[in-house]
């Protein structure tokens, strides 16, 4: 009987077909008798391995419009490469018995072509998890640092990644504005979202016309940074982008903004960042901007995404929630609720 076609596959069934993909991507490493185990499939799949000389995560890219091309992982192992022998605690991609950092893999069974990487396993817990006065000033510093590196660095072959120099970054339809009217963006809710938008592309105008671009972690926040011993570490650079560090520290902060305790949050992290560079706000209310643009991004997305991939997302509440973020932040207020 003929093997089910991938798409029509359980999730299980999925992952137990992208596990062969992950033991291929070991072998390729000399790892063959590696143990294995699934680990989340927040967009690509992940699996935790142990071999004899430790722990590994593999990386399996997803398939698709939105999958990262192999020019683009190829950039984010060669930056990892580079900080790591700057001295920082980043994700260590480990080669394949040619050379490669980025395998591509392709399984009878499975849709399409994967890129994988495997990357050596990073003790900690999540920087969520660890919000004190001492984390917060260490994040600020971490992200100058990320972005001090970047100013000099450049991948090799100069791959396709995506450039926040426009409202939405990634190369993808952008649909929030072209949608019409409907529940989820009646007129009075798309007027706000636009005049974010413009805001927005207005503070991205200002940052063209001053230093040139560098590279992003383009996805820093809470949860893609270990604390361990005391010392942070960013994982999952597979968003990088060409922007400016400003915008990076919106993404970031996104996900704080709306807690009643973030002004400390802000003092903290600013703290941190200024001991290792200067804060890179260069116009009062540029940072609330590009929060603000991270919640026009996320709108974007959700518009797009099919609905097996929303889990049990509350769409409509999502869109009653950015609005009134937005509305907060326009007023000159800060995101409530």
């Amino acid at each position: 009987m003929p093997a089910l076609p991938f798409a029509r596959l359980t999730r299980r069934g999925r992952i137990r077909r992208l596990g062969a993909i992950a033991r291929r991507a070991l072998e390729e490493r000399g790892l063959e008798r590696a143990s294995l185990r699934f680990l989340a499939d927040d967009t690509n799949i992940l699996f935790r391995a142990w071999a004899g000389d430790g722990a590994f995560v593999v990386r399996i890219g997803v398939y698709g419009p939105i999958a990262h091309s192999l020019p683009e992982a190829q950039g984010e192992t060669a930056w990892l490469t580079a900080l790591r022998a700057s001295g920082l605690t980043v994700p260590d991609p480990v080669p394949d018995l040619t050379g490669r950092l980025v395998t591509p893999i392709a399984l009878p069974g499975v849709d399409g072509e994967r890129l994988v990487v495997v990357f050596r396993w990073i003790p900690g817990s999540l920087l969520d998890e660890r919000l004190a006065p001492g984390t917060l000033r260490a994040y600020g510093a971490l992200a100058a640092r990320l972005h001090r590196h970047a100013a000099a660095f450049r991948p090799p072959g100069d791959p396709p990644l995506p450039r926040y120099d426009r409202l939405f970054p990634f190369d993808q339809p952008e649909v929030l504005f072209t949608a019409g009217d409907t529940p989820l963006l009646p007129s009075e809710r798309r007027a706000v979202f636009a005049e974010a938008a413009g805001r927005v592309e207005e503070a991205v105008g200002r940052l063209r016309s001053g230093e040139p671009m560098r590279l992003l972690h383009g996805d820093l926040h809470v949860w893609n940074v270990l604390v361990h011993r005391g010392r942070l570490a960013p994982i999952d650079f597979e968003d990088l982008m060409w922007g400016w560090p400003i915008q990076d520290i919106g993404t970031a902060l996104y996900y704080l903004h709306h807690r009643p305790d973030f002004p400390a949050i802000l003092e903290g992290f600013r703290r941190g960042y200024e001991e290792v560079a200067p804060w890179p706000e260069a116009e009062p209310g540029d940072l609330d901007t590009f929060i603000a643009g991270r919640a026009l991004v996320l709108a974007n997305d959700v518009l797009q995404m099919p609905p097996a991939d929303l889990g049990d997302l509350d769409v409509p509440e999502f869109f009653a929630r950015a609005e009134r973020r937005l509305r907060a932040t326009l007023e000159g207020g800060r995101f409530q609720g």
